[in-house]
């Protein structure tokens, strides 16, 4: 076991620290890349680092997790396929820009698993142990947590749903973890009242929240781009899930996982969409005169049967009853 985390020394006894302020500025770049690679892991690309380069880090375990406190100079960095593959370990690591000075208030860049993001103030970001490239023109202040995979699984099945994605301060689930990320950094970390394992457990089930919030947010706006589609499309007869998934560019399972996030199927949001055009045009002058038939037809409907059924159902209302009262589409 590594003297510095035997679980008998106080807290803040098992914080190693790294300044460049301890070497000359020309071994500054070479004394980052050891710290680096022997804490988080190995980056060898790097660019628009300046002469004036400048590392303060710490660093302490807190149960399985390692939290980092990093302030850095500006800089472009890519973790390449060769970085990977000499990595040792398998970890995560949540990227938190809380930091307290001014620098830590400008939005820095991240691209990894085909997402491009913009990390701003307060803003997270969770990063796989693949390969990620960085834009931090202005320097980032903040707390990093190192996660073991087998460990950040055990919340969350599929981490890559999340890696790569910024998650919000604005969230509500987000601004809850970036306070409590803050709360972890090594020199705040003497003052916890709570066992590592409690503090770990709070990581894990923010995160967990932070998944259920992310996926409902993004199933709303899904869910809306299908009705988009639905309404231009509805009138189809042989309309199909397939049909959307293809006009919308995603899986056919999504179709039914965003509608069923609402507690709806395909086939209540198809005659909702129906349903509505056949409303709107039993209530107009150019349908008060057309045969419930033909409306059904000119709507998709398979029948006039079904499209009375549909009609009550959205509206309320028979199809006579809203030729005679006039009202359209709610």
């Amino acid at each position: 076991m590594d003297p510095y985390q035997h679980p008998d020394r106080p807290r803040e006894d098992r914080i190693r620290r790294w300044s460049t302020q301890v070497v000359p500025a020309a071994a500054r770049f070479d004394y980052w890349m050891t710290a680096v690679t022997e804490t988080c892991w190995p980056i060898s690309q790097w660019r628009n680092v300046s002469t004036d380069f400048e590392v303060e880090f710490a660093a302490t375990e807190v149960g399985c997790i390692t939290s980092i406190g990093e302030t850095i100079s500006g800089h472009r960095a890519r973790r390449t396929p060769y970085d990977v593959a000499r990595s040792i370990e398998r970890t995560y690591h949540l990227f938190a820009n809380v930091g307290r000075k001014e620098s830590a208030r400008h939005c820095w860049a991240i691209e990894h698993l085909g997402r491009s993001e913009r990390i701003g103030p307060g803003d997270l970001v969770l990063v796989g142990d693949g390969q990620h490239q960085t834009d931090i023109p202005d320097g980032f202040e903040g707390v990093i947590l190192k996660l073991p995979t087998h460990w950040i699984r055990t919340w969350l099945p599929d981490p890559d749903v999340l890696a790569g994605r910024c998650i919000p301060a604005a969230s509500r689930w987000g601004s809850v973890l970036s306070r409590f990320t803050a709360q972890l950094a090594p020199d705040r970390l003497p003052d916890a009242a709570l066992p590592d394992e409690v503090l770990t457990d709070h990581v894990g089930s923010l995160l967990a929240l932070v998944v259920g919030e992310s996926e409902a947010r993004s199933y709303a706006e899904l869910e809306g781009r299908i009705g988009s589609i639905l309404r231009e499309r509805c009138v189809d007869p042989a309309l199909a899930p397939a049909d959307i998934a293809r006009a919308l560019d995603i899986p056919n399972p999504l179709i039914h996982s965003a509608l069923g996030a609402r507690g709806r199927t395909f086939l209540d949001a198809l005659l909702a969409a129906r349903a509505d055009n056949a409303i709107a045009l039993l209530a107009s002058p150019a349908g008060s005169r057309l045969p419930l038939a033909e409306i059904a037809r000119r709507c998709g409907f398979r029948s006039a049967g079904q499209c009375a059924r549909a009609v009550r159902a959205r509206a309320g209302l028979a199809p006579g009853q809203l030729r005679r009262s006039g009202r359209g589409a709610h």
